[in-house]
């Protein structure tokens, strides 16, 4: 990032912002200021901060314009990502988004991603994603209009604090702590970048300090002991408080203690050349970071996009096209226009496959609707015939019904007829399962009568008969079932073939 910017950070309610630019290879800072919103202003209404954010800018001084804003951990998203290497690098953009989307708690297309490389393991990439959703954006934009500035860079404080405190050496890790007006935030670097970071809530103290320190202490103890339970982290060498006032060297000293290892707080000179009128800037001396020339800085504003890998086979073919023009002339504008009427015929023709499959998908889930009321309707006995059939075994003289119910138990089968366990939902078919059930109580005047209704039934083989009561006496209970739909037609009756009547032998007379 080159040019003279204004770094700005805002986190609950108080502002920071300071003039950086770069001079000779080292980050400059300029005149800066460290402001609370007043209570009468609501901090959800991005008008009225930025009214306030812009009458505070100008009263400081603060010339300039544009505006990089330094994201805190509040405000963005960040992952270490284990990637496969893909095969062309222009893919990396979409495989990042993917998997930064999956992670975001509410899901959003118009949300901002960027990545960085941390190193490369064989086939993997091991990687840092970060995003911020599009609704936070919008915001950062209205209230920096309200400002009257310009957004030109959003940037994570995470990694502008390690690009002031400089890499970590080589197969180790170091703990960068970086105090701010009302957030401490914790950021774990390894030789590559950052690779997580965590934000603290607390007001840069004004009083009383001890009890501030202690709780810094104390989280930049979870953060390091968070990551040493990771699998790839590397031996944590020493730690780093971005501040050289008493109170940076007061938090170096207790995170030394609760660590073990050496930490040291390291003053404004040692990171950026200051202005004369500039105060010690311990507050915002992280946002340096923002225009370090030697880090690579996740951009938010302008994330990394998909690089066109055939962009010279283009050219080529570009400068073809034009030679052609020249050379036929009038040929070539047609074939232009002609072009033209392809790629518009061409996007008729995919809004109406777009159109046809919607209505494809509409037909097949209508199909599959009527297939399956069609089956559950041949789920169910024909009970007309079926009635008429047992009350032909029961229609016995001396035999009385006392009660006929019937209810229908089948149901429908949806399956590949194949008997393939994975199919699509156009190769299945549903089948009904056809499943009825009679209840016949009666009662005859003789035990004989009631056994032999019970014969006929259990003699026929469109039914199973269960007896619900005694077998003896002169009532029968039986439970009828079928799986048959319909009764099948009786067979015609064929009469029996006669002989021909022979003729009566002729008898002779007896004398």
């Amino acid at each position: 990032m080159s040019g003279t910017r204004l770094a700005i950070e805002w986190h609950a309610g108080w502002l920071t912002a300071v003039v950086v630019s770069a001079e000779k290879g080292r980050p400059r800072l300029g005149p800066g200021l460290c402001a609370k919103l007043p209570d009468g202003v609501s901090a959800d209404d991005a008008q009225a901060v930025g009214q306030w954010m812009g009458e505070q800018v100008r009263q400081a001084g603060l010339g300039e314009k544009r505006v990089v804003w330094v994201a805190g951990r509040g405000d963005v998203l960040l992952k270490r990502l284990s990637l496969p290497k893909p095969p062309a690098e222009n893919q990396l953009p979409a495989m990042v988004r993917l998997q930064m989307s999956r992670a975001m708690p509410m899901q959003g297309d118009d949300a901002a991603t960027d990545y960085a490389v941390l190193g490369e393991d064989g086939s993997k990439l091991d990687m840092l994603g970060a995003s911020v959703p599009g609704e936070r954006l919008a915001w950062m934009r209205s209230m920096l209009s309200a400002a009257k500035l310009k957004l030109a860079g959003v940037v994570l404080r995470a990694q502008c604090s390690a690009c002031a405190a400089g890499a970590a050496n080589e197969g180790h890790a170091r703990i960068v702590v970086s105090p701010g007006a009302s957030s401490v935030e914790v950021v774990v670097v390894e030789p590559g970048g950052v690779v997580t970071s965590r934000g603290i809530d607390a007001t840069w103290p004004s009083g009383e300090q001890e009890g501030f320190v202690r709780r810094i202490a104390v989280e930049v103890k979870r953060t390091w002991m968070g990551y040493r339970a990771s699998p790839q982290s590397l031996p944590v060498q020493g730690a780093v408080v971005i501040g050289g006032d008493g109170l940076c060297q007061a938090i170096a000293r207790a995170v030394s203690e609760a660590i073990e290892v050496e930490a040291d707080a390291i003053d404004a000179s040692s990171i950026a050349v200051l202005d004369e009128s500039a105060p010690e800037p311990a507050r915002w001396l992280a946002l340096a970071g923002a225009v370090a020339p030697s880090c690579d800085r996740i951009d938010l504003l302008s994330p990394k996009r998909a690089v066109a890998t055939r962009s010279k086979s283009r050219e080529r073919a570009l400068l073809g096209v034009m030679a052609g023009i020249a050379v036929v002339g009038g040929l070539g504008a047609f074939g232009f226009i002609r072009l033209g009427d392809l790629e518009a015929e061409r996007s008729r023709l995919e809004t109406q496959v777009g159109n046809l499959g919607g209505q494809y998908t509409q037909l097949l889930l209508d199909q599959t609707r009527m297939e399956h009321l069609q089956a559950l309707r041949s789920s169910r006995p024909a009970w007309t015939d079926h009635l008429e059939r047992v009350l032909g075994h029961t229609t016995v003289e001396g035999v009385r019904l006392q009660q006929l119910s019937g209810v229908s138990r089948g149901g429908v089968w949806f399956g590949n007829p194949q008997g393939r366990g994975q199919f699509g939902i156009h190769e299945g078919e549903y089948r009904p399962a056809v499943r009825g059930a009679l209840n016949i109580q009666g009662v005859g005047d003789y035990r004989e009568l009631a056994g032999m209704v019970r014969g006929r039934l259990v003699n026929d083989p469109l039914y199973v008969v269960q007896t619900q009561g005694p077998d003896a006496g002169l009532s029968f209970k039986l439970d009828i079932e079928t799986t048959s739909r319909s009764v099948p037609e009786p067979e015609p009756e064929t009469e029996p073939e006669t002989e021909p009547e022979s003729e009566p032998e002729a008898q002779e007379d007896q004398p």
